[in-house]
Formats: C-alpha cells, sequence, structure tokens
C-alpha cells in the first residue's frame, strides 16, 4: 500500500509521480486525469457517493 502526497490542491502518487487534482480529478498537464465522488464526512465516518460508471478508458 502507498499514501499519496497532498500538494498545493494535487494528490501525488509516490509511486509514478502522477499528479490528480483534488476537485476535479485532471492532471496538470493537460491529460484527462480521474474521476471525482462525492465524500462527506460525519464524525469518525466517511461516505462517499459511488454510481454504477465503468471506466471509459
Amino acid at each position: 500500500m502507498y499514501d499519496g502526497i497532498i500538494e498545493n490542491e494535487y494528490v501525488i502518487c509516490p509511486l509514478h509521480g502522477w499528479k490528480f487534482n483534488l476537485n476535479d480529478g485532471s492532471m496538470p498537464n493537460g491529460r484527462r486525469g480521474i474521476g471525482v465522488y462525492e465524500v462527506k464526512v460525519f464524525g469518525d465516518d466517511v461516505y462517499v457517493k459511488v454510481d454504477n460508471r465503468f471506466p471509459d478508458w
């Protein structure tokens, strides 16, 4: 398991060095990036709203 680094609204993969914007999943170099999901935190619980989308790679 690897932990990402958060810097200037981006999470950075320590294995690959790829950066993804925490707000919209975009990459700074203009590539598509990754999907994002709505998240809510209630106390110690984290809820993630997911749907049944399939990746369109």
